[in-house]
């Protein structure tokens, strides 16, 4: 499982992707009830609540998320809104 946002713009001939990793541990840790354990397909690791997997972007989205999730969240926000395009 991986954490991340891009964003890809055109400017020109040119493709330019910005792209974010979220640390994975922290995250999980600060949204556990959107993350189970399935022992049979993957052990001890914990994945997706895949009935709750939508319902994290849009915690994320309402601004209600926790810790390292939220932060990791809105610095993409942060980041793609300063951008300035022109042609």
């Amino acid at each position: 499982m991986r954490f991340g946002r891009s964003v890809a713009f055109y400017p020109g001939e040119y493709r330019v992707i910005v792209s974010l990793a979220g640390p994975k541990e922290s995250i999980i840790s600060a949204m556990p009830e959107f993350f189970k354990v399935d022992s049979v397909n993957c052990g001890d690791e914990k994945v997706w609540d895949l009935d709750k997997m939508d319902e994290f972007r849009t915690t994320l989205e309402k601004g209600e998320g926790k810790g390292a999730a939220q932060e990791w969240f809105d610095t993409f926000e942060k980041i793609i809104s300063s951008f300035k395009l022109s042609e």
